[in-house]
C-alpha cells in the first residue's frame, strides 16, 4: 500500500500517515507476517528444528535495511514503473550488504534483489562507467532518509506479499 508524500511534506505529517496506515492495515500485515513466518520455518526445518530462530533473526535484519521508493511522474501522480529499493546502514546500497543479503532476496523474490541492485546500475550509467578498469561504484553514499521526501515510500510487508510462495 502507498502513502503520498513529498518534498514540502513534514516528517511528522508523514508519520502520522504511515502510523495511520499501520493501524489501518495491521490484520493484513499480521496474516501476511505470519504466513511469512510459517514459509521460512517450514523451509528451515527440512535442516534442522535448531536453524528455524537464526534465520528468522537474519531475515529480520535484511528486511529492516531497506527503503522501498516509487518515483512520480511530472504531473505528480505515481510513477509505478519506477519502483526502487534502497538498504540504509552507514552507507546507502553499500555492495558487500548486498551481497551478503542476495540469498535471502533469492528465497523471497528474486525481483526484490533486481529493484535493490538498480540504483546501483543507475549510478554505473550516470557516472559513464562502461568497463571494470573505470572502477566501480560500491555504494551510493551516506544514508540521510533523504529518499523519504524525495521519493515515495511503502512498507516492508509489501515485499513479503510480493512472495513467489503466496
Amino acid at each position: 500500500m502507498l502513502f503520498p508524500s513529498n518534498s514540502a511534506v513534514s516528517h511528522r505529517s508523514i508519520l502520522s500517515v504511515q502510523l495511520a496506515f499501520f493501524i489501518k492495515d495491521y490484520p493484513n500485515a499480521l496474516k501476511t507476517a505470519n504466513a511469512f513466518d510459517s514459509k521460512l520455518k517450514s523451509d528451515a526445518s527440512v535442516y534442522s528444528d535448531d536453524y528455524y530462530p537464526a534465520l528468522a533473526f537474519a531475515a529480520r535484519q535484511v528486511m529492516a535495511q531497506v527503503e522501498v521508493t516509487v518515483g512520480r511522474n511530472a504531473d505528480g501522480t505515481l510513477n509505478r514503473d519506477d519502483v526502487l529499493i534502497f538498504t540504509h546502514g552507514v552507507r546507502t546500497s553499500a555492495i558487500e550488504e548486498l551481497y551478503a543479503s542476495a540469498p535471502f532476496w533469492l528465497y523471497v523474490n528474486p525481483e526484490l534483489l533486481r529493484l535493490l541492485l538498480q540504483p546501483i546500475i543507475n549510478e554505473h550509467i550516470r557516472k559513464g562507467i562502461s568497463s571494470a578498469s573505470q572502477g566501480a561504484v560500491v555504494d551510493l553514499g551516506k544514508f540521510q532518509g533523504m529518499m523519504i521526501e524525495v521519493r515515495l515510500t511503502m512498507y516492508t510487508r509489501s515485499l513479503v506479499s510480493s512472495c513467489h510462495w503466496q
